[in-house]
């Protein structure tokens, strides 16, 4: 695969990444046993929080990976390595 296209790749991940970020859904209840018991604002922020970073550590490990296959192939061939923004 070429550089070219694993940059594209990264590019394609990133706009994933943030199409699932801004698509985060948050119930106003959870399921406690046979009851369901609303959640606070505080809890909500707190799932939300968990969920981007879940999201987040994901899509870096997937980006983090194409980047060291990147300078691998870019430091065989004797140039400069490629700094990843994304972490």
């Amino acid at each position: 695969m070429k550089i070219s296209e694993k940059l594209d790749e990264i590019i394609k991940l990133n706009s994933d990444r943030m199409k699932e970020l801004g698509n985060i859904k948050i119930s106003n209840t959870k399921r406690m046993g046979i009851y369901e018991v609303e959640i606070s604002e505080e809890q909500k922020e707190r799932i939300r929080v968990k969920r981007q970073k879940d999201i987040n550590e994901r899509y870096n490990s997937e980006i983090s990976m194409i980047y060291a296959e990147i300078n691998k192939q870019i430091l065989k061939d004797g140039n400069t390595r490629l700094m990843n923004p994304f972490i």
